[in-house]
């Protein structure tokens, strides 16, 4: 009898060990305000799945809940609105960093018996500036369940031209690649005029954005976690936006003297405090001159006001040339200037004898009213992307042995540049934009088959250097290929008359040029075709 007893409580324990979940780890995370954002390689046992059988999960408290997730799918490294409905490697999962939760033990799984069948991909999700602060979500893979999340972080209404979430309301110009509109955390008040767009080429003057006409903005994909328009020129997220200028005026024979890239605002910002790495005591915006450092440059800038706080991150080293930061707080009238014609608060950068062909990368953050200078927090959160690693686990009761698993260590691809108007005064214009960044090998690591999870590394897009990857277990990133759009441009500048065409020999597509010099005022007209 004694012996029956304690064969029955041993038995129990070592089922209770199969059954009953083990401790958690609380999620430590701060930066609440980023996305996080996975390659579909990361998870090779889901590859080839319909998407509308995956789902993401976190795990709080002993609770299982699904949180606002959507994958995007890429073709020939381009966003696309859809594809195959499949996932493949190049696609990616988004979702946001506040979403992530506990770490579950590997016992403890959602209750549906399907998703035993299969295996789920744990993603933990790091902070590189310290690495303990850590969340975790997973994702399932279930022909059974269906989708519960009801909440949508941000829209985009083509009609107005506005992207939306409870944070901002972000209007883009219709005709020239331009933003309009900024109202922050609900308040109704626009503090924008606009973003501005300055180059000086010698011999023809100074354009602006209103000499570069673009296509009507429309969105590739509007999601629960982020909207791309175009074919990622903007990507916006709840607190969140990236925009994205290719430049290229490699077939101006001319020389490029200066460029800029500003953020201008209305009289309604007055009383708000601006900031950047040289004033960090700030000064105050209210249309009148302030003394702020040009030099060194400030990749970072932030207004303070009592609607709410923007912080931009700007990323202009592939620029070249002799960067210096542009501020400009003056109420007089302009006529030379666009917008409203008047100075509050103007702020960017300024780029001496830049090169000719480039990558313009912009972050913005929306935070709460009046808040102190954080603008440094924020900038370095931009240089030093969130990283997210996936473990492959299965449920105890999974009756096969996993396959043979593979770690490929894999970078975010960046938002690829699309649909910027490129300045080409010449008779011979220059090939499309090409990609942004190249593609970098990436190391296949093989395990023998187990039980133990797989670990595949990728981190959101960064405007730093590329890293170098090593064949290693240790997580590391490679950069992907950067989307390069479907674009053909016209462009008409005054009194040389030529007509040309090239063919972009990576990507097929034709560019044509018309050239018209001697009209009055000069004008660029910039036409968009698939």
């Amino acid at each position: 009898m004694r012996f029956r007893m304690i064969l029955l409580i041993g038995t129990s324990l070592m089922l209770a060990s199969f059954t009953m979940p083990g401790p958690t780890t609380s999620p430590t995370l701060d930066r609440d305000l980023e996305p996080v954002v996975v390659a579909g390689q990361q998870m090779p046992s889901f590859a080839g799945v319909p998407l509308d059988q995956l789902f993401v999960y976190a795990y709080s408290g002993g609770t299982w809940h699904q949180i606002p997730w959507q994958f995007d799918e890429v073709q020939d490294s381009t966003i696309v609105s859809s594809e195959d409905g499949l996932l493949d490697a190049d696609d990616q999962l988004v979702f946001m960093v506040a979403d992530t939760g506990d770490q579950a033990s590997q016992e403890a799984w959602i209750a549906d018996e399907n998703s035993r069948q299969y295996p789920r991909y744990e993603v933990v999700v790091t902070d590189p500036l310290d690495p303990s602060k850590r969340g975790w979500v997973y994702v399932y893979h279930s022909a059974t369940l269906a989708s519960s999340v009801t909440q949508d972080y941000v829209n985009f209404d083509e009609v107005q031209a506005l992207v939306t979430s409870d944070r901002y309301l972000l209007g883009l110009m219709t005709d020239h690649p331009s933003m309009d509109r900024l109202e922050l955390n609900g308040s109704g008040v626009d503090i924008l005029d606009r973003t501005k767009i300055r180059a000086e080429i010698q011999f023809l003057g100074t354009y602006t954005e209103e000499d570069l006409e673009a296509s009507r903005p429309a969105a590739t994909r509007d999601g629960r976690v982020r909207v791309v328009i175009g074919s990622g020129d903007l990507i916006a997220y709840r607190s969140m936006f990236q925009n994205i200028l290719w430049i290229d005026l490699t077939s101006v024979p001319m020389r490029v003297l200066w460029g800029r890239f500003s953020t201008d605002l209305s009289p309604t910002a007055s009383g708000s405090y601006y900031y950047d790495a040289n004033t960090s005591s700030g000064v105050v915006v209210d249309g009148v001159s302030d003394s702020v450092a040009t030099s060194p440059a400030s990749d970072w800038a932030q207004v303070s006001g009592t609607t709410g706080t923007m912080v931009r991150v700007v990323d202009s080293t592939e620029a070249g040339g002799t960067p210096s930061t542009y501020y400009k707080d003056d109420g007089a009238v302009d006529p030379t200037d666009t917008g409203d014609q008047r100075s509050y608060g103007d702020a960017g950068v300024r780029l001496d004898d830049p090169n000719r062909q480039f990558t313009f990368r912009t972050w913005t953050y929306v935070l709460p009213p009046d808040q102190p200078n954080v603008g440094a927090t924020y900038r370095s959160y931009a240089r030093n992307p969130l990283q997210a690693q996936t473990n492959e686990q299965y449920h105890p009761d999974f009756a096969t042995a996993p396959p043979t698993a593979t770690s490929t260590p894999t970078e975010t691809p960046t938002a690829p540049p699309s649909m910027t108007p490129t300045v080409t005064p010449s008779a011979t214009p220059s090939a499309t934009p090409t990609p942004t960044s190249a593609p970098t090998d990436t190391p296949t690591l093989t395990a023998t088959p187990t039980h133990t999870p797989t670990a595949t590394t990728t981190h959101t897009p960064t405007p730093t250097a590329t890293p170098t990857t090593t064949a290693s277990m240790t997580p590391t990133s490679t950069p992907t290929d950067t989307p390069t759009p479907t674009v053909r441009w016209r462009v008409y500048l005054p009194m040389l008359r030529a007509r040309g065409s090239a063919r972009n020999a990576q990507n097929g597509l034709v560019l044509s040029a018309c050239l018209v010099l001697g009209s009055t005022p000069p004008r660029i007209v910039a036409e968009v075709g698939a």
